[in-house]
C-alpha cells in the first residue's frame, strides 16, 4: 500500500502541471487557438477524477486497511458502472441545451432541462432500491472473506445515497456546459472535490475516527 502510495502520488505531482497548463503546452506546439482554449478546459475534467485515487490512498491509512480497502473498491466498481450512464447523460443534455439556445428555442430547452434531471434520478432511485434490496449479497461475487462482505452491506446505505445524488449531478454539470459555462463548471467540481471534500473526509475519518463511511460519502 505505501509503494502504490509513492507511485501514484508522484505519478500525479508529475502530470499535474500537463493538465493545469495545458493550453499554453499546446499554443508552443503550434496547435490552433481554439482546440487549445477548449482542450485545456476539458483537462480540467480529468482532475476531478484523480479524487478517486486520493480516496483509495486515505482508506488504505485507516485501521484494518485491508478489509476497508476491499469494500470501497467493490463500492467503486459498482459506482464505474453507474457514473457511466449518467456520463452519457450529461453529454447528451450539454448538447442539446447547446444547439437549443443556439436556435433560440428556450422552450425546448427548458423541457430538456426539467426531463432529463427526473430521468436520470429514476434511474438513480432504481439503483439505491435494487442495491438496498442486495445489501447483504451484492459483495459475494467479488470477494471470498465474509467479513468483506459484510462490511460492504453496513455501508451499503452510505454508498446507496452516494449513487443517488450522483444521477443528478453529472446532469446539472451538462446543463451548465451546454449553456456556455464549462469552465465555471470544472472550478466548482475542483474546489468541491479537492478544497472542501478530501480535507473534510480526513478531518472526519481520521481525527474524529468516523472511519471508511464518511470517505465513501465523498
Amino acid at each position: 500500500m505505501q509503494r502504490s502510495w509513492i507511485i501514484l502520488l508522484t505519478t500525479c505531482i508529475f502530470f499535474l502541471p500537463i493538465y493545469i497548463f495545458a493550453t499554453p503546452i499546446l499554443r508552443m506546439f503550434g496547435e490552433d487557438e481554439a482546440i487549445a482554449v477548449h482542450a485545456g478546459r476539458f483537462s480540467l475534467y480529468m482532475l476531478e477524477y484523480w479524487n478517486l485515487m486520493f480516496l483509495i490512498i486515505m482508506v488504505g491509512l485507516l485501521k484494518n486497511a485491508q478489509i476497508a480497502v476491499a469494500a470501497i473498491s467493490i463500492c467503486i466498481n459498482l459506482h464505474g458502472w453507474e457514473i457511466m450512464i449518467f456520463i452519457g447523460f450529461n453529454a447528451a443534455i450539454s448538447v442539446r441545451v447547446s444547439n437549443e439556445l443556439g436556435a433560440r428555442r428556450t422552450r425546448a430547452a427548458k423541457f430538456s432541462v426539467l426531463i432529463v434531471p427526473l430521468t436520470t434520478g429514476l434511474i438513480g432511485l432504481i439503483f439505491f432500491t435494487t442495491m438496498m434490496a442486495l445489501r447483504k449479497v451484492y459483495a459475494i461475487p467479488f470477494t471470498n472473506n465474509p467479513e468483506v462482505v459484510r462490511v460492504v452491506a453496513h455501508l451499503i446505505l452510505v454508498f446507496c445515497s452516494t449513487l443517488l445524488s450522483d444521477s443528478v449531478g453529472p446532469v446539472v454539470a451538462g446543463v451548465a456546459v451546454g449553456a456556455g459555462c464549462p469552465a465555471l463548471v470544472a472550478y466548482i467540481n475542483l474546489g468541491c472535490y479537492y478544497v472542501v471534500g478530501i480535507p473534510l473526509g480526513y478531518l472526519l475519518a481520521f481525527k474524529l475516527d468516523l472511519g471508511v463511511e464518511v470517505v465513501i460519502n465523498l
